[in-house]
């Protein structure tokens, strides 16, 4: 069985190199179809896309709002209008009647009398009152979020290089070097099956190779020893079970989880039964 699995790791190997990594947060889930179509047929009626947004940066909620009515966008100025532009439109509503503009009757829209939370149009950041208006490409919230994983993902591969390091270190100094090696080869070859399978490696995924490396090297450390088989296989079972039954949900999330859980633990465990000599 020894040459079993190292011809399935020369096997699963190549695969490595067809990984792909991505993060894009609009293949985490797919919403249901009714859905889709509900957005498209608003966006369609509006000739607002939800792809992007424009910020409208001001001291205050006045400048803020003559700000986005100069850029032309149909944000909360539109719903509340600069005391500006109502007092012009007084002016012009009053010239197009043939009068003087009355002023005493002058009642401004404020937002504390609408009906409508200026909050969900608005932010205070700081000194800064920042509006949020639908269409433009001052800030995309998809990319934003798939920048943000990106970055969370580089973090993740350093610790996890660094904590492969440092065991390889502490193994070193025991003696123990070879309990590491089929820990390498089950991450190696869930690596492989995923880029055979065009399945991209996500954030998520990196941190399933975490429990992977941990289990599989108890698995490697008691196969060692030689006196617990049927305990590492009811582990190995269960862990399985537990953690592999992710690839059943229908979040696509979860279910690339399940997929790696599944295939680590696997390899890690395989590998560790028949790679590692017992003493």
């Amino acid at each position: 069985m020894r040459k079993v699995a190292i011809v399935l790791f020369l096997i699963t190997l190549p695969g490595i190199f067809l990984v792909r990594l991505g993060n894009d947060v609009s293949a985490f889930h797919r919403p249901h179809p009714l859905m889709i179509k509900g957005e498209q047929a608003l966006m369609e009626a509006t000739g607002i896309s939800a792809a992007g947004f424009t910020l409208t940066r001001a001291s205050d909620l006045e400048s803020a709002l003559e700000a986005e009515e100069a850029k032309g966008v149909e944000g909360l100025s539109a719903i509340v209008p600069s005391l500006k532009r109502q007092r012009e439109n007084f002016e012009l509503a009053a010239d197009f009647a043939g009068v003087s503009p009355d002023w005493s009757r002058f009642d401004p829209v404020t937002p504390d009398n609408i009906p409508f939370p200026v909050s969900a149009m608005s932010a205070v950041v700081g000194d800064e009152i920042i509006l949020l208006a639908p269409g433009g490409t001052d800030f995309k919230p998809q990319q934003a979020l798939t920048d943000i994983f990106d970055s969370l993902a580089r973090e993740t591969y350093v610790l996890l290089a660094v904590s492969l390091a440092v065991m390889l270190c502490v193994l070193a100094l025991v003696g123990s070097l070879g309990l590491l090696l089929p820990v390498f080869m089950a991450v190696a070859s869930t690596l492989g099956v995923l880029g055979y399978f065009g399945l991209p490696v996500t954030f998520f995924q990196l941190l399933v190779f975490f429990v992977v490396v941990g289990l599989g090297m108890d698995y490697a450390i008691f196969h060692r020893a030689g006196k617990a088989d049927r305990v590492v296989l009811a582990s190995f079972l269960t862990s399985l079970v537990g953690l592999g039954m992710l690839a059943c949900t229908s979040f696509q999330v979860t279910r690339s989880m399940g997929i790696a859980f599944a295939l680590g633990l696997s390899f890690a465990y395989f590998y560790s039964k028949y790679v590692v000599p017992a003493k």
